[in-house]
């Protein structure tokens, strides 16, 4: 595991006219007036203390939260390029009460955001939930991490998680297998493989397939409000540059008013430099399209995404050269929306699986969370709710 805590890894810019703005970082950042902004932040949120409250019925878009609690300024230059670096997707249709459900209820508990994050107390699982941090967890607390990463990559976690099971006799992961249907009777949820003679039968399920992904195996009754949860395509480019270049901040991201194909851009190397092994190379991670890939990208072959990346890389961060070494790939589907409305869909997912004596628990990104540590969060609770939920059988 890889902890950072460094000036570097907090400073965060925006694109604005065409040059990188760092973001306000510190109190000093917060006290004084800069640039995007024509008032200081200390005055605004001042002001924000007198706004009106909402209610606890009402959803409302993350750029309507922040401009009515904070302005327009604060809305345009920092929730919307939020918004489009955390989902890849557009603040005017993202739900506040979804996507950051802490400062909605904060907000919604004080009267007010100001009062809410400051004088709200800190947010603990239910009393029923006992889930204990663990080492690492307090480590990073400790440390005050303000990001993470694995030695090996990102993609080394579901890799150990693998060997991990596949020691444990009482576990079969079966790979390639695609699901034809989900079916229920009785307690027990019935799925067919391609390939198999036999269903796989469990009168327990833990899911962590995209929304869409699931209905497309079960009933339409059960699927039809899993496709009202839209996703969007993203496309990724890892640049390699060679020469060390100190950019000296965790990245950038990009209104969605500047003109622009990115949504942003991460700084690697300078954040995790481990992961350069040692050489002599600057590396950056380009993310593009989100729900503006068709717009962008439409008519576009992966190659031409490829080098629009490169050219906006080039002409922003000043790389002179092209890139040693390049990795692309768009991802299809791979980031959920959460639009205004989507509790509701929730709710009525909910009702609908309370109609089958199966239980199924609904994991991954698309329902309560779309970060890693949501998610594994979230399937910590499911297990602890299925091992409490046993114990009082």
């Amino acid at each position: 595991m890889i902890g950072i805590n460094s000036n570097a890894s907090k400073t965060r810019f925006i694109l604005h006219k065409k040059k990188l703005v760092p973001l306000p970082s510190s109190l000093m950042d917060v006290l004084q007036r800069k640039e995007p902004f024509t008032q200081s932040l200390a005055s605004i949120m001042v002001k924000e203390v007198f706004k009106s409250r909402f209610s606890h019925e009402q959803d409302m878009s993350v750029f309507d939260f922040f401009e009515h609690r904070l302005g327009h300024e604060v809305s345009k230059f920092i929730s919307d390029p939020l918004c489009r670096g955390i989902t890849a997707g557009d603040a005017r249709y993202l739900s506040m009460k979804s996507l950051f459900p802490d400062i909605y209820n904060k907000t919604l508990e004080k009267g007010s955001l100001f009062k809410g994050l400051v004088f709200s107390k800190k947010t603990l699982p239910p009393p029923e939930i006992d889930i204990k941090p663990s080492s690492l967890a307090e480590q990073a607390k400790d440390n005050k991490w303000t990001a993470w990463s694995l030695r090996e990559g990102l993609q080394s976690f579901p890799d150990k998680l693998t060997d991990y099971l596949m020691k444990n006799d009482k576990v079969t992961i079966m790979t390639g297998s695609k699901i034809k249907s989900i079916s229920f009777r009785d307690k027990e949820a019935s799925i067919e493989l391609e390939g198999q003679e036999s269903p796989v039968t469990t009168d327990n399920m833990f899911s962590t397939l995209p929304s869409h992904s699931l209905a497309s195996c079960l009933p339409s009754y059960l699927g039809q409000d899993l496709l009202r949860i839209p996703f969007v395509d993203v496309a990724v480019a890892v640049l390699e540059f060679s020469g060390h270049k100190d950019l000296n901040a965790f990245g950038f991201l990009v209104p969605s008013f500047e003109q622009s194909n990115l949504l942003g851009i991460t700084f690697d190397s300078c954040c995790f430099p481990q992961h350069d092994k040692g050489k002599d190379i600057t590396r950056v991670t380009c993310m593009m399209g989100g729900e503006w890939f068709d717009q962008l990208f439409g008519s576009m072959n992966n190659d031409k995404i490829l080098e629009e990346a490169v050219k906006s890389a080039k002409s922003i961060l000043g790389f002179s050269k092209d890139p040693v070494r390049t990795t692309f790939r768009v991802h299809k589907k791979c980031i959920p929306q959460y639009k205004v409305g989507h509790s509701v869909i929730l709710e009525n997912i909910t009702d609908a699986f309370k109609k089958i004596p199966t239980n199924i628990y609904l994991l991954g990104s698309s329902f309560h969370g779309i970060s890693v540590n949501d998610v594994i969060f979230n399937s910590r609770k499911a297990v602890n709710d299925f091992h409490v939920k046993n114990k009082l059988q």
